[in-house]
């Protein structure tokens, strides 16, 4: 004899789809609040980018031209010129050194350099509020006059 059958229930339709729907919006949910945080972090990102850097050996200057091209203001805090082989040039920026750009600001600025012939250089700067430095990405010196 065949040993009776037992009928094995599932769940019902409904309560199926509402389990369903449920794990839809929650995975929105995640998704929704990853772009919103990570476009909070590209937005407030400083960014301030060096545009031309040419140098005058006869008279010891170098022409700069910075820009803000970032969604928040920065503080200049240095300037650093580097030789051949990372030595480190001898700069004259005061007038530089606490000035503030907000965004979509460029500035122009003649400074003297010493010590060295200037291979590559980068600025240093802060956001107001924050104690973390950021720097450029090191751009070349042309070397002109």
């Amino acid at each position: 004899m065949n040993a009776p059958s037992r009928r094995v229930r599932g769940l019902s339709p409904i309560i199926a789809t509402l389990i369903l729907i449920a794990a839809a919006l929650i995975g929105a949910a995640m998704v929704y609040r990853y772009f919103v945080t990570a476009s909070y972090v590209v937005t407030n990102k400083p960014e301030l980018v060096v545009e031309d850097a040419s140098y005058n050996p006869t008279s010891y200057t170098l022409y700069l031209r910075l820009s803000n091209s970032g969604m928040t203001t920065v503080n200049i805090t240095g300037i650093v010129v580097k030789g051949a082989g990372g030595t480190a040039c001898t700069v004259n920026a005061t007038s530089l050194i606490g000035r503030v750009l907000s965004p979509s600001d460029t500035l122009t600025a003649i400074i003297t350099v010493t010590g060295c012939q200037p291979s590559y250089m980068y600025v240093e700067y802060k956001v107001p509020g924050r104690s973390y430095t950021y720097v450029t990405r090191p751009v070349p010196v042309l070397i002109y006059g």
